[in-house]
Order: structure tokens, then sequence, then C-alpha cells
């Protein structure tokens, strides 16, 4: 048997389910249209985007433009995980490429976690690619973040000194001696 509490508790359960179930049903009878929304759809979805506006248009041009970048995480291509899609070292170029093609001052740093979470040899692959891009790029300086540190330090460190600039900078070292 239950008791009062519990029946009370189990009807606004209830009442909460049917209610969610209702509004999704309510959304989803509502969502679909009739056939010729749909194929407007349909044909609005093969049509190309519009070009984007050009980068940075009619902006004078500034003593210097800072890129700062960080937590990439080894994702050297955009992650998939938003629209517009951001992030990815292609995008990076693009817009240091596109800012330096305009004669500005370019000054670049990164804070660091370029290497995933996990210490495998792709990982390691992958943060010896994004050394060598921001190499590539005239980094001036990354830092050593907690991923870094997840593979063995020697490492890291023997990665960070073929590929410089971008010199490693360990700011967040904590030593009790």
């Amino acid at each position: 048997m239950l008791s009062p509490m519990q029946r009370l508790a189990a009807a606004v359960g209830l009442v909460l389910a049917l209610a969610v179930t209702g509004t999704g049903w309510f959304w989803a009878y509502h969502r679909v249209g009739t056939e010729e929304d749909l194929e407007k759809t349909v044909a609005s979805s093969q049509s190309p985007p519009p070009p984007p506006p050009p980068l940075l248009e009619g902006l004078p041009r500034p003593d210097v433009v800072l890129v700062i970048s960080g937590q990439m995480h080894g994702y050297l291509q955009p992650c998939g995980c938003s629209r517009p899609q951001v992030g990815g070292l292609e995008r990076r170029w693009e817009l240091i490429r596109k800012l330096e093609n305009r004669g500005w001052a370019v000054s670049k740093v990164d804070f660091g976690e370029l290497a995933p979470a996990k210490a495998s040899a792709q990982d390691r692959f992958k943060f010896e690619t994004a050394l060598q891009v921001l190499h590539k790029l005239n980094y001036a300086a990354f830092g050593l973040g907690q991923t870094e540190f997840t593979m063995p330090l020697g490492l890291s460190l023997g990665i960070a000194q073929n590929y410089q600039p971008p010199i490693a900078l360990a700011a967040n070292l904590d030593d009790p001696e």
C-alpha cells in the first residue's frame, strides 16, 4: 500500500510525463506542415548558403592584432559540435593569413592544452602536428597545459624543442622547493 505522500508524488510524476509527451506531439505535429512547406524546406537546403561578408572590411589598420588561442585538445579539424562550425587548424590558418595579407602586424600565442587528454601514440602525433602548424604560423609561445602533462614530460618537451618558435612556457608549475 502506498502512503499518501507516495501517491501524490506518483500523480505529479504522471502529470509531468503526460505534459511533456503532449508537448512533444504538439510540436511534432505542427512542425510537419503541408507538403508544399516540406518541398520548400528541401529545396532551400539544397541551395548553397549566401557568401559571408568580407572579413574585417572597412576597419582602420590596427597597431597590432593579438590572436590568442587555446584548449584545442587534439582537434585538428572542426569538432562538429556547433553550427556554424568553429575551430580547427585550417580555420585558424586562414584567419591568420587573411589578417597578415591585409598588412596587419599579428602576434600569436596559445594558452596550451594542444594535446588530447589521453596519451596514446596517435595523440602524440596530434600534438606534434599542432606544434608544426603553430611553428609555420610563427606563434611566439604556447603554454604547457594539463593535457601536455598527461604525456611523459620529456616527450612533450622534446617535441616542443623541435618546433621553436613557439617557445614552450610553463608558468603554471608549482614547485614547493
